[in-house]
């Protein structure tokens, strides 16, 4: 019976496994595996002999059997082809009964590979970064952590991996063609030896068989997330490591890519017992001082004065700065030009007023309580860590303010200004160093830096609308 070209089986080859296009570059001189895959269309016993040509290259197995008896019934061989320098052409020939049905699959060497990878580092689970974090920088959990800070935090001591350095992605750009790859990353030493550094960890399974200093991340078609450990508690692995990352196609033996770059691990647990301990043991009685001060030397109408400035702060700056944090959220790190405006330039005029109308030591204090408890009140922001900036707040600005007479009957615009000004910007510092300690981030030197001094040109520009409305605000008082 002479044969027929009919649709009585579909092949399909898979080489790569991920590649199933008729066209795909390859690596020179690379080995590749996949399948070859034929599926029967029609609802008989189909016997089948299929027949693979390999034209410069080479392919195992060559030829194969196999009986197809239902309809959609599959049978996937798995085959090796090696190829050399020069393009290569494979073909599939299978014959069922008597029908005949072929495949083909050009293989192209390139010898110019034009991807590129991105390292993200550290990276979340979704290989992305903040914008605003230092790049290679990881901060580890320490190996023990203070109750107190726990209880700030909100953390338990067992959380999480305690060999757990962080993640690291790598993101595969301009793989148009969706090939595989397999990254290799290389950790050494500043001294060139390798670095304990692995991808599983082995201090919760300890019969887990790692080579240290090298991790190998297969299979990356556009990005992968890998977790980086070390052989102990996490914080043992401060310290800066030279990281050397190569690419290689899936089926190749040399690397089509190579990047050097350097981390960093370091671990906070200073910074953030001493930033704890100095709020609770200096900050916190402080404003409790500062407290007991005005409510010992207040009238009547310094209360009320109090109450109505907690509210407008709450009203016209908290509110509307929440909302306006959410719209520059499209500005990344630079979200403070939007927020700024409530938090800086409203907030810093309507302290201006205040201690323009009310010198009085403990003043502010009163005000960012009352403000605090609203805020409380209506969305139950209640944390601890909360409460460590109120306090680390009334100290800064009223130490400012005391230091420089403002409050100390020697009321000018440059007494109050002034210390508004830099008491705000060390207080945005310290509370950002604060919470960086506490949650184990680190923001980049050049994110600090523009915050803080973006946010204070804004207090010094909302300080310069608040003179100005201070007499009238004072006339409304009949004052």
């Amino acid at each position: 019976m002479p044969l027929v070209w009919a649709t009585a089986v579909s092949v399909q080859l898979r080489i790569p496994y991920e590649v199933v296009e008729d066209f795909t570059y390859v690596q020179p001189s690379a080995t590749l595996r996949g399948v070859v895959t034929i599926v029967s269309q029609l609802n008989e016993v189909l016997h089948c002999r299929a027949k693979l040509l390999c034209h410069n290259c080479t392919i195992s197995p060559e030829e194969f059997t196999a009986v197809l008896r239902l309809k959609y019934d599959t049978r996937a061989v798995p085959v090796e082809v090696k190829l050399g320098n020069r393009p290569a052409e494979l073909r599939a020939v299978v014959i069922c009964n008597s029908s005949v049905a072929v495949a083909r699959k050009l293989f192209v060497p390139a010898t110019v590979w034009k991807v590129d990878i991105e390292v993200v580092a550290p990276s979340d689970a979704f290989c992305s970064s903040d914008q605003r974090y230092e790049r290679y920088m990881f901060v580890v959990k320490p190996s023990y952590v203070p109750a107190l800070i726990r209880f700030i935090a909100g953390e338990s001591q067992a959380s999480g991996h305690p060999d757990l350095i962080g993640l690291m992605c790598i993101r595969i750009i301009n793989n148009t063609a969706g090939l595989k790859y397999t990254a290799v990353l290389i950790f050494t030493r500043p001294d060139g030896s390798p670095a304990p550094i692995s991808t599983q960890s082995l201090l919760l399974n300890p019969e887990a068989v790692q080579q240290y200093g090298v991790a190998v991340v297969p299979d990356i078609v556009s990005r992968q997330v890998v977790p980086l450990f070390y052989p102990g508690y996490a914080e043992q692995a401060a310290g800066r490591y030279r990281v050397t990352a190569l690419l290689i196609p899936q089926g190749g033996s040399r690397p089509v890519y190579n990047t050097t770059f350097y981390i960093t691990v370091v671990s906070t647990r200073g910074e953030a017992v001493a930033l704890t301990t100095f709020s609770v043991f200096v900050a916190i009685p402080a404003m409790i001082y500062l407290l007991f001060q005005f409510a010992k030397r207040a009238t009547l109408s310094d209360l009320a004065f109090a109450s109505l400035m907690a509210s407008l702060l709450f009203v016209t700056v908290y509110i509307p700065g929440n909302v306006a944090r959410g719209i520059g959220a499209f500005l990344g790190p630079f979200d403070w030009l939007v927020y700024g405006i409530f938090f800086d330039t409203v907030e810093f005029a309507l302290l201006t007023i205040t201690v323009m109308l009310r010198p009085k030591l403990g003043m502010l204090t009163a005000i960012f309580l009352i403000r605090w408890l609203l805020s409380v009140l209506y969305f139950g922001r209640a944390g601890v860590i909360s409460v460590l900036w109120l306090a680390t707040s009334a100290f800064f600005y009223e130490s400012a303010l005391y230091l420089s007479g403002a409050t100390r009957g020697k009321t000018t615009f440059a007494r109050v200004a002034t210390p508004l000004v830099l008491g705000g910007a060390f207080d945005r510092y310290v509370d950002m160093i604060m919470y960086m300690s506490l949650y184990r981030l680190y923001y980049a030197d050049w994110y600090l830096m523009s915050y803080v001094t973006g946010t204070s040109i804004y207090s010094a520009f909302g300080a310069l609308l608040g003179r100005r409305y201070a007499r009238i605000v004072r006339g409304a008082l009949h004052e």
